[in-house]
C-alpha cells in the first residue's frame, strides 16, 4: 500500500514520521509527501525513504498513492477529499472533517459510491486512556454521569497563531472534545449556550440527556491543559488526555490508574490501512465525523 501525506504543518510532520516508521516495518510500501512550499518540500526531498510532490491533484490523478493522510488547513479539506476520492484514493481526513455539514455529507455520499473508506482523524478515541475510561463507564463503575469539564488551553507562540489566525478556536478544538464525550458516553448534546471573547476563548455549556458538559477553550492561557474531569453518583476521575493518565476518587480515597500510554498516530494510521484492507471504518467513520461539524454548526448558529 503507498500512502500520501498531504500537508506538513507541525501535525503533518508527525504524521510523516509515523509512516515512515510503518514503511521500514514494511506495513506499507511507499510514503508520498505533498505540500505547496518548495522549500519544506525540498527538505523532505533529502530523506529516501520519502517521494515528493508539490501538487494534490497531480498526486491523485497520477495513480501514484493508494490511500492519503490530509493535514491541511480546514477550509482545503472539502477540495482535497472530493478529489482523492473522485480518484479512486482512500481518505483519513484530520479534524474536522470539513467546514459545514453539507460538504461533509456529500463527501460521504461520494466516498459510498465510490466505494472508498473516509475516516476523521478523532485521535483521543486511539488513546489508552480513553478506552479505560469507556470501559470504566460501561461496566458502571463510576454510577451515573452528573457532569464533566473540560480545560484545553495554551498560549499560542507567533509560529503558530500566523498559522491559525483565520481559524476560529470552537472548529480548532471542539471536535476533539465532542467525540471524545461521544465515544465515551454514544451521546450527543440537545442544547448549549457559549460565551466568546473574540475567536481565541470560548465556554461552552452543553446539555445532554442526562448529564452536563462545561467546557474552557484558550489560546491565552500561560498553563498548557488537556484536562477532563468526569463526577458521578459514585466515584470521579480527573484525566491527564495528551499524558494519558487518570486519578480516580473514591470514597474519600485517591487511586491513580495508569493503562499505559500508547502512540495514538500510530494506532489510528494501523487502524486506516486495516479499514482499508477490510472495507470497515472501526472508531473514526465519516457518520461520526459528518455529525460532529453538524453539532458544532448548531452550537455556534445557536451562539448568533
Amino acid at each position: 500500500m503507498k500512502i500520501g501525506v498531504i500537508g506538513v504543518g507541525n501535525w503533518g510532520h508527525r504524521v510523516i514520521g509515523e509512516y515512515i516508521d510503518l514503511k521500514n516495518e514494511k506495513l506499507i510500501d511507499d510514503v508520498y509527501v505533498c505540500e505547496s512550499n518548495k522549500k519544506v518540500l525540498k527538505e523532505y526531498s533529502k530523506n529516501k525513504n520519502i517521494k515528493t510532490n508539490n501538487d494534490y491533484v497531480n498526486l491523485l490523478e497520477s495513480n501514484c498513492v493508494d490511500a492519503i493522510h490530509v493535514c491541511v488547513p480546514n477550509i482545503l479539506h472539502y477540495d482535497v477529499a472530493k478529489t482523492a476520492i473522485e480518484n479512486g484514493v482512500h481518505v483519513l481526513m484530520e479534524k474536522p472533517l470539513t467546514k459545514t455539514s453539507l460538504e461533509a455529507y456529500k463527501l460521504i455520499e461520494l466516498a459510498s459510491e465510490k466505494g472508498i473508506v473516509l475516516e476523521v482523524g478523532h485521535i483521543y478515541r486511539f488513546a489508552n486512556i480513553m478506552r479505560k475510561l469507556k470501559r470504566m463507564i460501561t461496566e458502571d463503575y463510576f454510577g451515573d454521569i452528573q457532569y464533566m469539564t473540560f480545560k484545553w488551553t495554551t498560549k499560542l507562540n507567533s509560529a503558530e497563531e500566523s498559522a491559525l489566525k483565520h481559524v476560529d478556536i470552537v472548529w480548532d478544538l471542539m471536535p476533539h472534545i465532542l467525540d471524545m464525550i461521544h465515544f465515551l458516553t454514544d451521546k450527543w448534546p440537545t442544547e448549549s449556550n457559549v460565551l466568546r471573547n473574540g475567536r481565541q476563548i470560548s465556554f461552552l455549556n452543553l446539555i445532554y440527556d442526562d448529564f452536563l458538559v462545561n467546557i474552557e477553550l484558550s489560546w491565552t492561557t500561560q498553563e498548557r491543559k488537556r484536562e477532563l474531569r468526569l463526577i458521578a453518583s459514585e466515584h470521579s476521575a480527573k484525566v491527564q488526555c495528551v499524558k494519558q493518565t487518570m486519578r480516580v476518587y473514591e470514597n474519600g480515597k485517591e487511586n491513580d490508574i495508569n493503562p499505559g500510554a500508547n502512540n495514538t498516530i500510530r494506532d489510528e494510521a494501523l487502524n486506516f490501512i486495516n479499514s482499508i484492507n477490510n472495507r470497515r471504518m472501526l472508531y473514526n467513520s465519516h457518520i461520526i465525523g459528518a455529525r460532529n461539524v453538524s453539532v458544532i454548526e448548531k452550537i455556534l448558529q445557536d451562539d448568533k
